[in-house]
């Protein structure tokens, strides 16, 4: 009986070139959260890739749609919605930290004004107050269900807790004004 030589039954190891473990990096990078495209070159930038080996697999994973920055942006903001609401000026800063064109970010938040937005994160809809008003009522049930507010000290505590959220200095001062002391 003949016998195979041990490195005979070995598969043979294929050298990666540097695009591939590139490519690598960016999906493990992807795998614990979306990512804007932005982030991911800037993740492949810290890794040491060049320009060309960056460029191609942005290239390969816009193709395969596993970047799309509209998509990102959606989703983003769908999350910051329903777990933990933001007011429009503090998304607008946040996705413009992770490279998203200011053109991307005004038409998600345009449609984040809609009926069918609200749907989408179950809340209840309202023509005449904003998705950031909406939302920044719900903050304030949930502030007053935790606590008593019954100093000005207390709605002061609210009020910086809605501009820490980048709720509007308007909505803030509504919402605030209306309460009235225990």
């Amino acid at each position: 009986m003949l016998q195979a030589k041990k490195s005979e039954t070995k598969p043979k190891r294929v050298a990666k070139s540097a695009e591939d473990k590139a490519l690598t990096r960016a999906l493990n990078f992807i795998k614990y959260r979306p990512r804007s495209a932005m982030e991911v070159v800037k993740k492949l930038q810290q890794l040491k890739y060049n320009a060309n080996e960056i460029n191609s697999v942005v290239e390969q994973l816009t193709k395969v749609k596993i970047l799309d920055d509209t998509r990102f942006v959606k989703d983003w903001v769908r999350f910051r919605d329903r777990l933990s609401p933001r007011g429009e000026y503090l998304l607008h800063q946040e996705l413009q930290e992770k490279g998203i064109t200011k053109n991307t970010i005004e038409n998600i938040l345009e449609y984040r004004q809609t009926k069918k937005w609200s749907e989408e994160i179950g809340l209840q809809y309202n023509s005449k107050d904003s998705v950031d008003k909406r939302l920044a009522q719900t903050i304030v049930k949930k502030f007053s269900e935790k606590y008593e507010i019954k100093t000005d000290k207390d709605k002061n505590r609210l009020a910086s807790k809605l501009a820490r959220r980048g709720f509007s200095p308007n909505i803030v001062y509504d919402l605030v004004l209306s309460i009235r002391l225990k």
